[in-house]
């Protein structure tokens, strides 16, 4: 069980070349090809001084690192096994 709060949240993401079998080493190297990003953004709303009301969208990138054990439960052959 994990418990999840606003400062410890952890997500895993996983990155897959469908296309494998016509180069393989694209595979073996595949962070050298694309970069991931992933973002939340929070919507609020606010009046203007005229009473108008508008959105306002905070945007925050997520810091992104390889996944290791025991980082989301996982073991050494649990790793291995998803690819991460």
């Amino acid at each position: 069980m994990y418990n999840l709060t606003l400062d410890q949240f952890d997500f895993g993401v996983r990155v897959e070349y469908t296309m494998s079998r016509l180069d393989p080493s694209i595979v073996e190297h595949l962070d050298e090809y694309l970069n991931v990003n992933v973002y939340a953004n929070m919507y609020t709303w606010d009046k203007q001084p005229d009473g108008t009301p508008y959105q306002i969208r905070n945007k925050t990138r997520f810091k992104m690192s390889p996944c290791v054990a025991p980082r989301l439960g996982l073991t050494e052959k649990g790793s291995d096994f998803l690819g991460l």
